[in-house]
């Protein structure tokens, strides 16, 4: 099994056809045919079913994707590696960053780590608890910030405990509820709930005997901020939120007796897999930005 056999398997797979695949490549129909019939012979297994509206995974195809991704997101950390450790600068990391970390810590950080590797690229995802964790799996993110589920699988990951917050019901100024006090006078609101998470809000209302609220699930910034701005609905976020300057001039916290719950904020990275340089320096300055934060 070669590296340029796995790539072009990857490649037709991703694009669902041998032509589109080849022209990605750069190199010719036959040519990227042929490295994937020669990965296939060597398999003793077919990984694609062909047809003339494009290729499809076999059971086979989708096992070795799996593996097949993990092997080129190594291979091209490799390769940055040894670039960044003769002196270059150039490269890529990609994390994953749950809105608050974004917002607080991310600015300070990146700022600091441009000044060791100001033409590394970045690339940052809004993840949410086990979609950030199957992504370090597979090797498409070099680490990964935010909270951890009680139901992730973690066993293949470090888990390095960074920063507690403090979760509290946030509004927009001027809410109709703003001055409740009590979760009982906020079952007939609309609550959101992050997509992956693990019933905590819900949890508040039943401890104290009460109906659980209509809930919407929301993954990321731009779709739940709308919602507490223009539907008057209500999210547990952690209070430190309201420093964002972006944030403060818009929401405030309701005094809800009972509605406080505390989040830990891990750094998530891969036991089977060192960091890059640059990603090791990004990572050093997180851990410093987010425990800034306290």
């Amino acid at each position: 099994m070669r590296y340029s056999q796995v790539l072009a398997f990857l490649t037709a797979a991703e694009c669902g056809s041998i032509r589109a695949a080849a022209r990605r490549q750069n190199i010719s129909q036959p040519a990227l045919s042929q490295l994937i019939r020669r990965l296939e012979d060597d398999l003793g297994v077919p990984l694609l079913d062909r047809s003339s509206r494009g290729v499809r995974l076999t059971s086979y195809g989708e096992a070795l994707r799996a593996r097949g991704t993990l092997i080129r997101a190594e291979f091209e950390r490799a390769r940055s590696d040894i670039g960044q450790l003769k002196g270059g600068e150039e490269g890529d990391v990609s994390l994953g960053l749950i809105t608050s970390i974004s917002l607080l810590a991310a600015p300070r950080a990146i700022r600091q780590f441009k000044k060791h590797y100001a033409k590394v690229r970045i690339s940052i995802v809004d993840q949410f608890y086990d979609n950030a964790l199957i992504a370090l799996r597979e090797g498409t993110l070099d680490f990964a910030i935010g909270p951890l589920a009680t139901n992730a699988d973690s066993r293949y990951l470090n888990c390095e405990l960074l920063y507690q917050a403090e979760l509290v019901p946030l509004v927009r100024k001027g809410h109709p509820k703003s001055r409740a006090r009590t979760l009982a006078e906020l079952q007939d609101q609309q609550w959101i709930v992050p997509v992956d998470g693990d019933g905590a809000t819900q949890a508040m209302f039943r401890e104290q005997g009460l109906a659980e609220p209509v809930i919407t699930r929301c993954r990321s910034l731009p779709a739940w901020l709308p919602l507490l701005l223009e539907n008057d609905a209500i999210m547990m976020l952690p209070r430190i939120m309201l420093r964002s300057p972006m944030l403060r001039p818009l929401l405030q916290a309701l005094q809800i007796k009972g509605a406080s719950r505390t989040a830990q904020y891990f750094m998530f990275t891969r036991t089977d897999s060192a960091l890059t340089p640059a990603a090791a320096t990004l990572a050093k300055e997180f851990r410093s930005a987010v425990r800034a934060l306290g």
